[in-house]
C-alpha cells in the first residue's frame, strides 16, 4: 500500500493523474505456456481466468446493467442524452500452469465524465519478460522474443520461426499495476 508522508503529497499524486491510486503491485511471474510448436505464448488471454467489475458507490456488480461492459478487456459505460455512467471498478484473476493464481485488487483509474468511465485492462498493466532459467530480461533476447504491449491479446511471445527454426527458451511474464 502506498504511504503519503503527508495529504499534500497524496493531493499532488491525485491533481498530476486525475485519479486516485491503487496499491503498486504485480502478478508474480507467470508462465502458461511451453516453447513448443510455434513458440512460447505467454499472453493476458491465456491467463486472465476471471474478472469483476463494479459500481464503487454501491459495491452492485455491472455484469448484465444497460449500457455497462464488463469483459476480460475491461468495464466500460459510454455517457449518453439519457444517461449518466457512474464510477466503476475492475479486478482481474491471473492463473498459470504451474498453479500459480493471483486476484488484483480493485482498479481504477478514470472518472465517469466527458464520454464515460473507461476502466480498460491495457491502461492498468505494464509487462515484464524474463526466461525462466536465470530471470535474465527478455529485452536483451533479440529478435526472437517480444515483450509487448499489455492488452488482452498480448504480453510476451517467443518465436520459433524467429530463433532460426529452434525452440526459443521458455519464459515467463509479470503483468504490473
Amino acid at each position: 500500500m502506498l504511504k503519503f508522508t503527508s495529504l499534500k503529497a497524496a493531493l499532488v499524486i491525485v491533481a498530476l493523474t486525475g485519479s486516485t491510486l491503487a496499491s503498486a503491485g504485480s502478478t508474480g511471474w507467470l508462465n502458461r505456456d511451453n516453447p513448443g510448436g510455434s513458440g512460447d505464448w505467454e499472453n493476458a488471454a491465456g491467463m486472465v481466468t476471471g474478472f469483476e467489475c463494479q459500481i464503487i458507490a454501491t459495491g452492485q456488480s455491472t455484469v448484465g446493467m444497460a449500457g455497462y461492459t464488463c469483459s476480460v478487456s475491461g468495464s466500460v459505460c459510454q455517457n449518453t442524452a439519457a444517461r449518466r455512467c457512474q464510477d466503476t471498478q475492475v479486478r482481474f484473476t491471473f492463473d498459470d500452469k504451474r498453479g500459480h493464481s493471483h486476484v488484483t485488487p480493485w482498479l481504477n483509474r478514470d472518472n465517469p465524465g466527458g464520454t464515460g468511465d473507461w476502466e480498460l485492462f491495457s491502461n492498468f498493466f505494464k509487462v515484464n519478460c524474463r526466461f525462466t532459467v536465470g530471470g535474465q530480461p527478455i529485452t536483451t533476447a533479440g529478435p526472437a522474443y517480444t515483450c509487448g504491449t499489455p492488452d488482452s491479446r498480448s504480453g510476451g511471445i517467443g518465436l520459433n520461426a524467429k530463433n532460426g527454426g529452434k525452440p526459443v527458451q521458455d519464459f515467463e511474464v509479470e503483468f504490473v499495476y
